[in-house]
């Protein structure tokens, strides 16, 4: 039976304990409960919202971020009062709920308490640059449907998207808030 010792807790136990990782290279091996007992002591202090205030801030500030092009590279920027995670928080407050997100209404505007909410990952993607329908097209193709003489096809081509797009939103399987 192999055995190791933890680099956290200094505990020898059986090799079948420690997680197979690339991050536990150089000597550095954590057994599977202290990486548990760090996972949730970190959740602790950190909440989930310093996820959202950490990645605002690195798509507009780094030109390494793969987001950064869709972000500051558009000349979108962070409030210098959100400078700390503290200030963001207390402006923002806490998520509604762990799948709610950080978006502006102006998708233009920059990340600022007057212009930041928090939204589902479905409100989000209807607000984003690279959405071509808005409430009012989606309430328009359920109008021009329902009353006949225009097929998916014709309707995907008046509004830029894609056929089977217009068919869930025909039958109501996305856009489901919009009458």
């Amino acid at each position: 039976m192999d055995t190791k010792v933890c680099t956290a807790c200094k505990k020898e136990k059986d090799i079948t304990e420690f997680a197979k990782h690339k991050r536990y290279k150089n000597g550095i091996s954590w057994c599977r409960q202290c990486i548990r007992e760090y996972g949730s002591e970190r959740r602790k202090k950190y909440p989930l919202e310093i996820y959202a205030w950490t990645n605002m801030r690195t798509r507009c500030n780094n030109p390494n971020s793969a987001k950064y092009p869709r972000y500051g590279g558009r000349g979108i920027k962070v409030c210098p009062e959100w400078a700390t995670f503290k200030q963001f928080y207390e402006d923002m407050g806490p998520k509604p709920t762990p799948r709610h997100q950080i978006d502006r209404a102006d998708n233009d505007g920059d990340y600022c308490p007057e212009n930041c909410r928090w939204v589902t990952p479905a409100e989000n993607a209807r607000n984003c640059s690279r959405t071509k329908l808005s409430r009012e097209k989606v309430a328009a193709i359920r109008e021009s449907y329902a009353a006949g003489g225009c097929s998916h096809r014709q309707l995907a081509k008046q509004y830029g998207v894609t056929h089977n797009n217009i068919g869930a939103i025909t039958r109501k399987q996305i856009w489901r808030d919009v009458l």
